[in-house]
């Protein structure tokens, strides 16, 4: 069970309660997360969008699917690890998407960076349905105490 929302942050020595509450459900989603890594509940999740560079200046079409098969080959390995959770690619092989649970966003990083600069990231840190139930209760509960 997640502990009690605090009155006050202990970094921040913020009132939380008297914050608006998009900054108090943030405080809250915070504490959820650190005491999710704190026990080791389960990594963080992020949701990737993804789409080839198309930028980078390939000498011909042979060096470029030399590339992106062995980049494939690294996707496949991600999932092997059980690192990477989901893959997917458009049909017109231009982009796609993935899924990734690790530890911190230092982590999810090191992950993608071998894939740089012949492809760019737009990477979101998404919520479990857990994540999102709790903050949705307290963001309601919060806006009750907000409006007496």
């Amino acid at each position: 069970m997640m502990p009690a929302r605090r009155k006050i942050d202990q970094k921040t020595q913020i009132n939380t309660e008297e914050l608006p509450i998009c900054f108090s459900h943030f405080y809250i989603l915070q504490e959820h997360i650190e005491w999710r890594r704190e026990r080791k509940v389960c990594g963080m999740k992020f949701y990737v969008r993804w789409r080839m560079n198309p930028k980078r200046p390939f000498k011909n079409a042979e060096e470029l699917e030399k590339l992106v098969l062995n980049m494939l080959e690294g996707v496949k390995a991600d999932l092997q690890a059980g690192v990477m959770k989901d893959w997917g690619m458009s049909v017109d092989g231009s982009g796609g998407y993935l899924v990734y649970e690790v530890a911190s966003e230092a982590d999810l990083f090191a992950s993608v960076r071998k894939y740089m600069p012949h492809v760019d990231f737009d990477v979101r840190q998404v919520l479990t349905i857990e994540q999102a139930i709790a903050s949705r209760k307290a963001a309601a509960s919060q806006a009750g105490k907000q409006v007496s």
